[in-house]
């Protein structure tokens, strides 16, 4: 399976991540939780012609950087995994903690 970076910047955003530029051919996108603060749970998409698709071997450090498993990354970029599941996700794993 295979996802657009358009895709995956708008699943990103939907989920809690702030879009920050990075050098000349990245963009960072970092987990916020809902006071605005960052958590230390981020990734990489490049903005480079080169990557018109996002196929297994950049989803699956993509979903090494997240923190989730392959499969959990598909269900983020489509959709069916909300911000509050992603986030309990992290918070099953002492990675963000819940302040609810």
């Amino acid at each position: 399976m295979s996802f657009s970076p358009a895709q995956i910047r708008s699943a990103l955003t939907l989920k809690g991540f702030e879009e920050k530029n990075g050098s000349n051919h990245d963009k960072f996108f970092y987990h916020t939780i809902e006071d605005g603060k960052k958590t230390a749970v981020f990734t990489i998409l490049s903005r480079g012609s080169s990557y018109k698709d996002y196929g297994d071997s950049l989803l699956g450090k993509m979903s090494k950087m997240l923190r989730i498993s392959r499969p959990q990354l598909n269900n983020l970029i489509s959709c069916s995994m909300n911000r509050q599941e992603y986030e309990q996700e992290l918070i099953q794993k002492k990675l963000i903690y819940n302040n609810r």
